[in-house]
């Protein structure tokens, strides 16, 4: 088993809830196969077989996502409501049992075996996530940061939902952070201590990189976090 050091380094930065259930959901992928190889992509862990995207995990601020590439595998009854099919996944009680795990892993690697590809066809779209009030009002209080978010895909607002509502508490969420701008101090959006969230969302830092995200943010006072939902290598 070939180890990344960028994985080590990414488990360590995250919230001490997470890094048990992130070491041990790597223990169980490695442990399906000596020909699984790990790598990071768009700033999380990623897991290949043969060279194609087998399954990836991530750590968010209040929970942990983890996901099989295709679309054919999946547990059943299982949850969409965050990335991945297993939803948010906050302690290893969460998780359904190893075996059901070692089982889904055989599957994906079969089917890329057999080369059966995932579906790259339209999905159904999932129903959108409320506006946290605050950063409603960081919107309305701000113009060009609005403008922005009006073009903003579904899956990015979806994302940026799912982080800012994720805070633990309002103090984390509210916490102002401001920067002289135009000589005038302007709130960069109520929604908390994002610096180190997207630090944490980040892994590897490439964040910077997301097409288009950090441009068109270039003229607001909103974070740009790393989208784990790009589905192209």
């Amino acid at each position: 088993m070939a180890v990344d050091p960028r994985i080590d380094a990414y488990i360590a930065g995250q919230a001490d809830f997470a890094q048990p259930i992130l070491h041990h959901l790597r223990g169980l992928i490695h442990a399906a196969s000596p020909d699984i190889a790990e790598t990071v992509k768009w700033g999380m862990p990623f897991f290949t077989y043969r060279d194609k995207n087998l399954c990836n995990m991530a750590g968010f601020q209040g929970h942990v996502a983890f996901g099989f590439w295709h679309d054919k595998v999946a547990p059943d009854g299982s949850r969409g409501e965050a990335m991945g099919q297993f939803g948010r996944i906050r302690r290893l009680h969460d998780l359904p049992d190893d075996a059901m795990i070692a089982a889904l892993l055989r599957k994906a690697m079969a089917l890329i075996e057999a080369g059966d590809e995932p579906r790259s066809g339209v999905k159904t779209p999932r129903a959108p996530l409320a506006l946290h009030p605050a950063f409603l009002a960081a919107l309305d209080a701000d113009p060009a940061a609005a403008a922005t978010w009006a073009g903003f895909p579904p899956g990015k607002v979806r994302d940026y939902c799912e982080w800012i509502n994720d805070a633990r508490t309002d103090a984390t969420r509210d916490r102002p952070s401001h920067r002289r701008s135009n000589g005038s101090r302007r709130a960069r959006a109520a929604t908390g201590d994002m610096k180190n969230a997207e630090k944490r969302w980040a892994g590897d830092g490439d964040w910077r990189n997301a097409a288009g995200t950090e441009k068109a943010f270039r003229g607001s006072h909103f974070p740009v976090p790393r989208s784990p939902k790009a589905r192209h290598p």
